[in-house]
């Protein structure tokens, strides 16, 4: 996780900003699933921080070009990372 966010803050960090560009092109090919980004608040934050996590990745996705109609985020625990999962939508 500190190489995603840094303590206290949502925004994209460089090193998971890498691994999401190296999604999207992948992404936009797949135009039928459904993206779950699911992130973490740190030890002093609450699910909201984790829940503006999940949000900043994905915009930071659909600014690359993945429809926004395509995500659901989701916040979790201190102790776990960034998940993405794709899967088909039904």
């Amino acid at each position: 996780m500190k190489h995603s966010f840094d303590p206290g803050r949502s925004a994209v960090k460089p090193a998971l900003a890498a691994v999401l560009d190296r999604m999207a092109p992948g992404l936009r090919q797949l135009a039928r699933t459904q993206v779950r980004i699911t992130a973490p608040a740190d030890a002093n934050g609450s699910a909201f921080l984790g829940a503006d996590r999940a949000a900043s990745a994905r915009d930071y996705l659909v600014m690359r070009g993945i429809s926004a109609t395509r995500f659901a985020t989701v916040a979790r625990s201190p102790a776990d990372g960034v998940e993405i999962v794709v899967s088909e939508r039904k």
